[in-house]
């Protein structure tokens, strides 16, 4: 598969990005962990805008990678409200660059006490 250049996850294997979603994120996609390839440098700006794609083909309710129907049509929503860390550290969404090797956990707001 070949992309454009603004757009770095692709098939080719220079390596992969680890995603891991939870709670709702993780009810939303239908996947807990989502392993990416990039063909280099990225940001977590333009890996979050890939997710829909990435575990299923774009279609709401879709079985992602787990089997279980995820709401992809609510994913971009939720994705909204998460806090991410990357390899363990708190991370802004726009800005924060990404390269293959990296984890990204995606959290959303938790209720609760």
């Amino acid at each position: 598969m070949t992309t454009a250049p603004h757009d770095p996850v692709t098939t080719t294997a220079d390596g992969t990005l680890t995603v891991r979603l939870f709670a709702a994120a993780a009810e939303a996609a239908g996947v807990e962990e989502l392993d990416l390839r990039l063909s280099g440098p990225t940001s977590l700006a333009a890996v979050l805008a890939r997710l829909p794609g990435a575990v299923g083909a774009g279609d709401p309710g879709e079985p992602g990678e787990s089997g279980h129907p995820g709401d992809l049509e609510q994913l971009p929503r939720v994705l909204a409200r998460c806090s991410f860390l990357v390899n363990g550290v708190r991370a802004a969404a726009e800005t924060t660059p990404l390269k293959p090797g990296d984890q990204v956990d995606v959290l959303p707001p938790f209720a609760g006490g």
